[in-house]
């Protein structure tokens, strides 16, 4: 099931198709009292799983009910499925072939290579690092992103996000499943090579207006 965020009023939807089916209309037509909530992500992914279950089943059981909740696709405004609040946390360094790439550039800028042996087992033993999207609201499906003045050359690089929905801490790998929501589309936009300096200009690098688009 794909979820989307649309129209104006920002709304739950599931895309079918050329179709977009709003959450809470089909859900209250099932007479569920409580649907209308569920035309926002936030309170959506909260309700987990089972939430899920009662949209698919709702809108299997559509049928011709749901003309008056059934909108264009190609007319609708898509935004970014992030939930009001949301933190978006990135993780770096986490693909052999990417740390691979940056320790080529650091030859080629006449440092030493920090990599020896295979790429996978030195990711694995230097572990993960990572930095926070701290953006207001992240771009939604063909957004304008904004070119920062400050920039010589921005970069991007294609991201899953994998959707949390409920907090969690110190957590073991079994116990992973019941944590994920949904995974989605990211883009990390990075400004390279701006005049910043000290130790805040990889955050500054990493977070502008729409340094972070999700969807569709």
């Amino acid at each position: 099931m794909k979820i989307v965020v649309y129209g104006a009023d920002k709304r739950t939807g599931v895309l079918n198709n050329d179709q977009i089916i709003d959450i809470a209309g089909a859900v209250g037509k099932q007479g569920d009292a409580n649907a209308a909530a569920l035309a926002d992500l936030g309170t959506l992914i909260e309700g987990g799983q089972a939430t899920l279950d009662s949209v698919q089943k709702a809108v299997d059981n559509l049928g011709q009910a749901g003309d008056d909740i059934i909108s264009s696709a190609a007319d609708a405004t898509l935004h970014a499925p992030r939930a009001k609040g949301a933190r978006v946390a990135c993780a770096g360094g986490n693909f052999a072939e990417h740390a691979l790439a940056m320790a080529q550039r650091r030859i080629e800028r006449g440092e030493d290579n920090p990599i020896e042996g295979d790429p996978t087992d030195y990711v694995k033993r230097r572990g993960f690092w990572g930095f926070w999207k701290v953006d207001r609201e992240s771009a939604g499906h063909n957004a304008n992103l904004p070119y920062p003045a400050r920039t010589s050359y921005l970069d991007y690089e294609g991201e899953v996000a994998v959707v949390l929905c409920k907090t969690g801490k110190n957590l073991k790998e079994g116990d992973i499943d019941s944590f994920v929501w949904g995974v989605t589309l990211l883009g990390d936009w990075s400004i390279r090579m701006s005049p910043e300096g000290g130790p805040m200009k990889f955050a500054m690098q990493k977070n502008f207006d729409n340094s972070c688009s999700i969807g569709p």
